[in-house]
């Protein structure tokens, strides 16, 4: 053995000796009889003026502090009560945050530093109520140059969007983006928050019902309300000429015992939908944009048990789309979205987008702030690319097709420019669209005419191609050879009647979706036609329509 080696095993042998007095001088044994005495959750009261569910209990008997852990269910009994929706070291909580026409039971438990606790399992129901006295709901109006803003102080939330320039092609009324349901009579508010555990994240659908208080400015909106041991501040900033909006959450704690979350998600349902019910291509698709690319959520079926949880630090925004209209949460760029969010209940359809939460700045009372932009409107490709924040919104207009992708986007671009310049002269989209037509037919003119006289040149040489074939049948490698002669002999290339057809096939998927998705061409008319982004249909017979270009043709 070396001498290093010795003074190694020495040195070791004396760190452990320190550590093991060290351990034995600090250890305190958990105290065997410290047993909690504690009755359980005594009382619930409801206040039927602030709407507010008050818990109540006697205080723990405890040679230690005691924590008291508040648990909740709604319309089963608490089964396995692991992640705690309320702690307080109160022998009261209130809850404004809940239904008055539900089911609910409670349970509390109190839990020492040691981890003892009671053994105490009793439950207290509180009955649905036959006639809940709902919070009183307050509309604010807001209105820019582009569109009219209904917020309700229920939750502090946005009620409706009503574009003052876009009609809808059925009714000619003003486009709305929230869709309202007529069989249950009310509105799906789309933009709420949450707060939430990690282990809590599949709970996120629930809305906000608290009241907030709200207040009107010049050029925004504020609503103010507590959340659990948080009072929350929404702030809703809104440009004079756009379509676009800022929303500023502002997080701080009053009671810093209370704090078992640890993240923020802001949440968007069901936006854009339906607009126009005669047009089929109108799908509502849900979305999120990473690594420069916009990325659909494939939702099988019309519900998800589970939520669809996206993970990755380049996410960038959270999107739901039509043919025509966007909306989009896009946070600020100081902090990354820890996941993206999506749910489906039934036809209604939720995204989010989870950020997390410094406990650390709540528990010592400081303000933490989360930003947010807005956009809600239609797809305006030129707003888009002057506005830095929202240069990655062009993403959703055109398709993004496999391989040919970005060539058929920027075709689509191009021929759209072209559009709008031929309707500058013309003004009238549908002449525009004649033109255009004629420009293409002109483009691809020597396309197509090498196309057809190859075409032809293959046809006058097909008997003596017949006549090879029957010779050469039972030799395959010299029929090859012999074709080939052929071929050079009359100069004629076999694949020149396909291969400017291939050539052709971007330009006429990038004319597709230019006319397709072009929010241009959705309320011009010309003739008959009612929009030039629809069939011209102007009867049904037997449930066929009518179209009387596709017959002119």
């Amino acid at each position: 053995m070396t001498k290093n080696t010795i003074w190694a095993v020495i040195f070791t042998l004396i760190i452990l000796m320190m550590w093991s007095y060290y351990l034995k001088r600090n250890y305190q044994p958990v105290p065997q009889n410290n047993r909690i005495q504690f009755a359980g959750l005594k009382n619930i009261q409801y206040n039927k003026k602030s709407q507010a569910l008050t818990l109540s209990w006697e205080k723990a008997i405890s040679k230690y502090p005691v924590t008291y852990m508040v648990y909740s269910a709604e319309n089963n009994k608490i089964a396995l009560p692991n992640q705690p929706f309320a702690t307080t070291s109160n022998t009261s909580y209130s809850i404004n945050q809940f239904d008055p026409s539900q089911n609910y039971y409670f349970l509390v438990k109190a839990v020492d530093p040691y981890n003892y606790s009671d053994n105490n399992n009793h439950q207290i129901m509180f009955q649905a109520l036959k006639n809940p006295q709902i919070a009183q709901e307050e509309i604010i109006k807001f209105e820019n140059q582009n569109a009219v803003y209904y917020l309700s102080t229920l939750g502090g939330r946005i009620k409706n969007i009503e574009l003052k320039k876009y009609a809808n092609i059925h009714d000619s009324k003003p486009v709305t983006l929230i869709y309202e349901d007529k069989i249950k009579n009310k509105y799906f508010y789309p933009l709420d928050i949450k707060l939430l555990a990690d282990k809590d994240l599949g709970t996120f659908p629930g809305n906000d019902t608290s009241l907030y208080s709200g207040a009107i400015y010049k050029d925004r909106i504020v609503f103010t309300s507590r959340n659990r041991s948080v009072n929350i501040i929404k702030e809703y900033i809104f440009p004079s000429d756009a379509y676009y909006f800022n929303l500023k959450i502002t997080l701080q704690a009053v009671d810093k015992t209370d704090i078992s979350f640890n993240r923020i998600v802001l949440k968007w349902q069901p936006v854009l939908g339906p607009v126009d019910k005669i047009d089929k291509y109108d799908i509502l698709t849900v979305g999120y944009y990473q690594l420069e690319k916009l990325n659909q959520i494939k939702i099988k079926g019309k519900q998800l048990d589970q939520p669809v949880i996206k993970k990755d630090e380049n996410m960038k925004w959270v999107t739901f789309y039509n043919r025509y209209f966007i909306a989009a949460m896009i946070p600020d760029e100081s902090y990354r979205i820890k996941e993206t969010v999506f749910y489906s209940d039934g036809n209604i359809y939720i995204g989010g987008i989870s950020s997390e939460i410094d406990r650390n700045k709540l528990s010592a009372m400081e303000k933490i702030e989360y930003n947010y932009t807005i956009y809600a409107g239609p797809k305006l490709r030129d707003t888009f690319r002057k506005e830095k924040k929202l240069n990655s919104l062009e993403s959703s207009i055109l398709t993004q097709r496999l391989f040919v992708g970005k060539i058929v986007n920027k075709l689509g671009n191009f021929f759209l420019d072209v559009l709008i310049l031929l309707n500058k002269l013309v003004h009238n989209f549908g002449l525009a669209v004649i033109l255009f037509s004629i420009f293409i037919k002109i483009v691809l003119y020597p396309l197509t005419h090498k196309q057809l006289d190859s075409m032809a040149k293959m046809q006058k040489i097909q008997p003596i191609i017949n006549q090879v074939k029957e010779q050469f049948k039972n030799d395959p490698k010299r029929l090859n050879v012999e074709l080939m002669n052929v071929y050079k002999k009359y100069k004629v290339n076999p694949f020149g009647g396909c291969l400017p057809l291939i050539l052709q096939i971007p330009i006429f998927f990038a004319i597709w979706d230019m006319l397709q998705y072009s929010l241009e061409l959705r309320s011009a008319d010309f003739l008959w036609i009612k929009s030039l982004a629809l069939p011209d249909t102007v009867a049904h017979i037997m449930g066929v329509p009518i179209n009387p270009l596709p017959i002119l043709m």
